[in-house]
């Protein structure tokens, strides 16, 4: 327990600095459609519902396992997972790695529960995601997608990403092929 107002200041002023070294991602509660959905920075505790999610969205895949998830979540300096929540449930996260090369960022992993597919919470996420890495002053954002995957293709094209290569056997084991999308933004204050 902090006893006097001086202890507590300290607190304050430690936590501004050991944040500094940090993304910074402010909690907030969204509504659309009628419905309210809570949106924060992933924490360990969510990695649970997030191998969870996978397995649905990848047919009881996990491409990601709870020790690769938690080494992304603890590069707090340039790495970004935000989750969705609706009524306590994780329903959708999405990362993103802002130190993959200079000035470039890479989107790392996204997914959507089945059931809440087609609300536009995947774009809500990628439209955040690419806010970050322009206020981050990144020129590219990359990332790969299945060249099976047709939905998630229309949502990255709609969102002006444009296929700059095939990559082979990309998904290991099955060895499926993706495509490497990428989108130029641009820098704030020009047209």
């Amino acid at each position: 327990m902090i006893a006097t107002f001086k202890e507590f200041k300290q607190k304050i002023i430690r936590n501004i600095f050991q944040n500094q070294n940090q993304l910074q991602f402010a909690s907030r509660r969204l509504t659309w459609a009628g419905h309210e959905y809570l949106l924060c920075r992933a924490v360990i505790p969510d990695i649970a519902e997030m191998l969870e999610i996978q397995r649905q969205v990848y047919g009881g895949q996990v491409p990601w396992n709870e020790e690769v998830f938690r080494k992304e979540l603890s590069q707090k300096k340039a790495h970004l997972y935000l989750v969705v929540r609706y009524h306590d449930e994780l329903v959708a996260f999405a990362g993103i790695d802002l130190e993959r090369n200079p000035k470039q960022a890479h989107i790392t992993n996204i997914a959507v529960l089945p059931q809440y597919q087609g609300r536009k919470i995947g774009t809500m996420l990628m439209e955040l995601l690419l806010t970050q890495a322009q206020d981050a002053g990144c020129h590219l954002v990359s990332l790969e997608v299945a060249t099976k995957n047709q939905v998630a293709q229309q949502l990255y094209r709609t969102l002006g990403f444009r296929v700059v290569k095939v990559q082979t056997n990309y998904y290991l084991p099955e060895g499926e092929d993706a495509y490497l999308m990428e989108k130029e933004l641009r820098r704030r204050g020009t047209n």
